[in-house]
């Protein structure tokens, strides 16, 4: 009877445990409280795009790439101040207020994105539609797509010059503000293209300049 007591009450010691471990790992999970600020000052949830490496070069001071969770195209990071050996850190500063203006320029494409996609442009897998480049300019956003198409790189700019000619004047069109376009081609090896001042470009043969 004893033993039958005992073994209860180890049964239950060790569930408490386990309960108190599950808890202390949920809790201080890198999503949980990034979501405990991002809900906090925000009043939003998060989820983790990239999770920032933590090593003895950064001392777990380090940075993490998130998207509000119901809305993916609202992507921004968080700077934390953490531990190299402990779980828990404390945010040091964020980028929102400059995505909730890249966002509000993704906006007025958004309507739009078909006709982009129909020039074999479309979202480039390492970064979002529209980003904010912090720089002397005050309003400074750049348009990322990646280029589908299949060419030859010897004549890339007679091949392509124009479509990326229609890009910009979708851009136009839709009233956003963008200070440049970037290309990535992904075709056997990655060849990147900077089309600056788009809103300033009113025929192709400025794209050759």
């Amino acid at each position: 009877m004893y033993l039958k007591i005992f073994l209860k009450v180890i049964s239950l010691v060790s569930l408490v445990l386990v309960g108190i471990t599950f808890y202390y790992f949920y809790s201080t999970s890198v999503i949980k409280q990034l979501n405990n600020y991002t809900l906090e000052k925000y009043g939003e949830k998060v989820v983790l795009i990239d999770r920032g490496k933590v090593h003895t070069g950064n001392m777990g001071d380090t940075t993490h790439k998130v998207a509000l969770k119901k809305e993916p195209e609202f992507v921004f990071d968080i700077r934390v101040d953490g531990n190299l050996f402990g779980r828990k850190f404390v945010v040091d500063e964020d980028s929102y207020e400059y995505a909730e203006l890249s966002f509000a320029e993704y906006k007025k494409l958004e309507p739009y994105l078909d006709k982009i996609s129909s020039l074999n442009l479309k979202r480039d897998k390492e970064y979002n539609y529209v980003s904010f480049k912090r720089s002397s300019v005050k309003d400074f956003f750049i348009l990322n797509v990646s280029d589908t198409s299949s060419f030859d790189y010897k004549n890339l700019e007679e091949q392509n010059i124009a479509r990326y000619f229609k890009l910009i004047e979708i851009i136009k069109k839709s009233g956003a503000n963008i200070s440049e376009v970037k290309i990535v081609v992904r075709n056997n090896y990655i060849y990147r293209l900077t089309i600056k001042r788009p809103n300033d470009i009113n025929s192709e043969q400025q794209l050759y300049l």
